[in-house]
């Protein structure tokens, strides 16, 4: 039995591109799906051959292949990334056959699959530099607690008018700054432990930054608002939010080249798994506030997108920038539940998009309790650090204000001590981070057994897999490293004076 088969009106149907090349390298037979993923009509194609409907297609690895399928025979599949006249890319898996007619190319457009492949590789890459950030930095932090704490113990014991007394200022300064870039490393690894409350109403927060915002833009730049009322609060940290927004409307202004236009804009989103899924992007379902902030600059290229998160990653000239400003955004956002996402091509400038959760009644977080009394009564202090040259300037300070500190260098040993003084403890001081048991679980235990024992944590983050497991640092007030013996004295005070 045959069948009466029109073959043209078959491949016509397929849902991938097909095409047959002659020897010459003209085009035989495109269908519309080929002629669509090639962005040409099937009549600008039929005829015509590769180069001269795709000037450079000589230079491709495509071409070379198909040149030895012409001369050899077989079959080769391959991934091609095409660029387009336009300058728009396109990924395609092809599968080519040598034919008596030339060569059968069937080809799959992949481009959606293959942008899916490089999110998830940027986001293990960021993952694994987040880690290594949030190691060096938490180590630097201990460092600078020392060099800060000592130059303090130097200038308080010399007179006013020694001429080492600026020296030793100068130290602290230094060690500041180097608290400062540590603190934006572990912002980007998600690590920094918050000190403020948890929650914030955007829009009247954006209306206190605008004049800040155009005094910091230049009157070259134009900037307008569209920022609705009653949208509500989001769950994160006003200062965070300030950091957010500040650089973000800084790289837009310096996207421009002369005079240009910044638009900053607030909206409510509602997001369901399907948004999620149709995005691929790490959040969960829920009310989000969405923060967009748009330029008409000169825009951004593929690469430089590909790395726009990553620390140190600058397009500015050596001394402009240090390749923070965003990759602290990302790691600000992404802690507290969000996510960015950014739209940009050469010469069309460039939208961010911050998602932000709304806040709910549970996004607060207890500061320390701000005083300038410093002075202790004898109250007994245990404190917990692995670290022993930060557990001793902890101590000496503590001491020399007039409490009684009692050092532990693990978990274990506090727990120890704890048992032996019984309910004599007044406050319990502890590093977050320490081998074994950390300072959360500590502070959870002693807790447990001496509800009336106040308690500190010290860090310079907080990773989140102890809050996966149900511990949350935001129950105990937290003095983040690096920081100087008066804060720690100021920080202690307040704590043991507030009301139970």
């Amino acid at each position: 039995m045959t069948v009466d088969i029109d073959l043209a009106d078959v491949l016509e149907h397929l849902n991938e591109g097909f095409q047959l090349i002659g020897p010459d390298f003209r085009y035989l037979f495109v269908n519309n799906v080929a002629a669509t993923q090639g962005q040409r009509s099937r009549d600008e194609l039929l005829g015509r051959t590769m180069m001269e409907c795709y000037p450079g297609i000589e230079q491709t690895e495509m071409f070379a292949l198909l040149s030895g399928l012409l001369a050899d025979g077989g079959a080769h599949s391959m991934e091609n990334e095409f660029a387009f006249p336009d300058g728009s890319r396109r990924w395609f898996e092809l599968r080519m056959a040598r034919v008596p007619q030339g060569v059968l190319i069937l080809s799959i457009d992949i481009s959606e699959r293959k942008s899916l492949e490089a999110q998830v590789r940027r986001m293990h890459r960021m993952d694994a530099v987040g880690q290594l950030a949030g190691g060096v930095a938490h180590d630097f932090n201990n460092l600078l607690t020392v060099v800060q704490s000592y130059a303090c113990f130097i200038r308080d014991d010399l007179e006013p008018s020694h001429p080492s007394r600026d020296d030793a200022e100068q130290i602290m300064q230094a060690a500041r700054r180097g608290g400062d870039l540590t603190h934006r490393l572990l912002a980007f690894a998600r690590q920094l432990p918050s000190t403020e409350s948890g929650r914030v109403e955007v829009g009247a927060a954006l209306s206190d930054l605008e004049l800040m915002l155009r005094r910091t833009i230049g009157e070259h730049v134009a900037l307008t608002f569209v920022v609705p009322t009653g949208l509500g609060s989001a769950a994160i940290a006003p200062s965070e939010l300030d950091q957010i927004v500040v650089n973000l409307v800084v790289n837009a202004r310096d996207a421009m080249e002369g005079e240009g236009s910044i638009v900053l804009e607030l909206d409510a989103l509602q997001i369901d798994e399907a948004w999620v899924t149709d995005r691929n992007v790490s959040i969960m379902p829920g009310e989000y506030l969405v923060l967009s902030v748009s330029d008409d600059g000169q825009g951004m290229s593929r690469e430089v997108l590909d790395q726009l998160f990553e620390p140190f990653f600058t397009t500015k000239r050596e001394g402009e920038g240090t390749g923070l400003g965003l990759s602290t955004c990302w790691g600000l956002v992404g802690r507290a539940g969000g996510t960015i996402t950014v739209y940009s091509e050469p010469g069309k400038g460039t939208t961010f998009r911050v998602y932000l959760p709304r806040a709910t009644e549970a996004h607060q977080v207890p500061a320390i309790r701000e005083t300038t009394a410093t002075a202790g009564r004898g109250e007994r202090i245990l404190v917990v650090e692995d670290e022993a040259a930060v557990r001793e300037i902890v101590a000496r300070a503590l001491r020399a204000a007039g409490y009684r500190a009692i050092e532990a260098s693990s978990a274990a040993e506090a727990l120890t001590i704890a048992e032996e003084l019984g309910g004599e403890l007044d406050l319990l001081l502890t590093d977050v981070v320490m081998p074994q048991m950390s300072g959360l679980e500590l502070a959870d235990q002693l807790r447990g057994r001496f509800p009336a024992l106040r308690v500190v944590l010290v860090s310079g983050f907080t990773p989140r897999s102890l809050e996966h497991r149900g511990v949350d640092p935001r129950e105990f007030p937290m003095l983040v490293k690096p920081f100087t013996p008066g804060a720690l004295l100021r920080g202690v005070r307040g704590v043991l004076d507030a009301p139970r």
